[in-house]
């Protein structure tokens, strides 16, 4: 797995118990010498409790894992998730509806921009950066803010850090399977030792800062919507000789593209491409830096933004993130670095 990194080991559980802490390092120790970024837990779909969220962060800093997941519904008191999860740098959560009809569009957009100006408005970025919206979830993936866990045995899955890999072969499809087949390798080794089930490895393509997705779904004019639609297709083919979960699509989260970014600054990519991208691209409004200057314009982006998860009928992932800085100004996010704000 030279060529390519492990992005993410991820672990559903079906609960949190102390039991399965000596089983998760052991994961770690079998996992030893295979190039993976990070180790992940999800959880299964919970009502929200201070409690829980406390709970969760102790069980992680015990099992010594990076990030841990938790599904949460839009009926929650979102505010309250939020509070929780900014005070745990290692909390992701994600706000769910399990259905999305036309008419409930406004109430969703409404209580979604309610979430993001309530953290805006204590200058908290970072936590939106934390929490996404997933309709029609939860999703079985390894990708967060969205993972989460719907079986009731522990079980692994697997996401792929391969922009690079990908550039330097032109059979796409052939390459994402190998790429799959190796990580699903793993994981079958590791999950026989320690007794758990593999669910799949999510194929996406998503970039992090210098391995950027531009040159693979970008030309001079901006995002090209054929040639995402082409690697999504190439994704489609190679999943079908493997055991995949979650997306299975091309991302586009900006804060994460260093070449996303660039293009945002030159005025090349505007907060309506994300939009229209997001027709053939899961997570096409990922990490999308929206100005106050109106908020009835950011109001309306997200109703937009649910329109096109309502017309295309799969789970579909919004993360935005909403600020006091005016289009073209430059917002640190923390790991993610500098980001531009978009002009919509």
């Amino acid at each position: 797995m030279s060529e390519y990194k492990i992005r993410a080991v991820t672990v559903a559980l079906p609960e949190i118990s102390e039991d399965l802490i000596d089983l998760l390092k052991r994961l770690k120790e079998e996992c030893r010498g295979a190039d993976i970024w990070t180790f992940r837990l999800a959880l299964p779909p919970s009502k929200f409790s201070e409690e829980l969220v406390e709970k969760a962060e102790h069980f992680r800093r015990e099992a010594d894992f990076d990030y841990l997941a938790i599904p949460f519904s839009l009926e929650d008191k979102i505010l309250d998730i939020a509070e929780a999860v900014s005070e745990f740098s290692g909390v992701f959560a994600s706000i769910n509806i399990s259905s999305l009809d036309y008419w409930d569009i406004p109430k969703v957009a409404e209580k979604y921009f309610s979430l993001l100006d309530y953290l805006r408005r204590r200058g908290n970025y970072i936590t939106q950066c934390k929490i996404a919206l997933a309709v029609r979830g939860p999703v079985l993936t390894p990708y967060f803010p969205c993972a989460s866990s719907i079986d009731k045995k522990p079980c692994l899955m697997g996401a792929l850090l391969y922009i690079n890999y990908l550039k330097k072969g032109v059979k796409s499809a052939e390459r994402i399977r190998r790429a799959g087949l190796s990580l699903l390798e793993l994981l079958s080794r590791a999950g026989s030792v320690l007794g758990f089930d593999v669910a799949g490895v999510d194929l996406s393509i998503s970039p992090w800062m210098e391995e950027s997705v531009v040159e693979l779904v970008a030309d001079k004019n901006g995002l090209s919507l054929y040639k995402i639609l082409k690697l999504n297709k190439a994704i489609e083919e190679a999943a079908e000789e493997l055991r995949v979960c979650g997306f299975n699509e091309v991302m586009l989260p900006l804060a994460e593209d260093n070449g996303l970014k660039e293009l945002v600054r030159k005025g090349v990519l505007r907060g309506r491409d994300f939009v229209a991208a997001s027709a053939v691209c899961v997570a096409g409004v990922d990490l999308v830096l929206l100005s106050s200057v109106d908020p009835i314009a950011v109001l309306n982006y997200i109703k937009d933004c649910l329109a096109v998860a309502h017309l295309k009928g799969r789970p579909f992932g919004l993360r935005l993130v909403y600020t006091d800085g005016a289009p073209g100004d430059e917002v640190e996010l923390g790991k993610f670095g500098r980001t531009p704000v978009v002009e919509l």
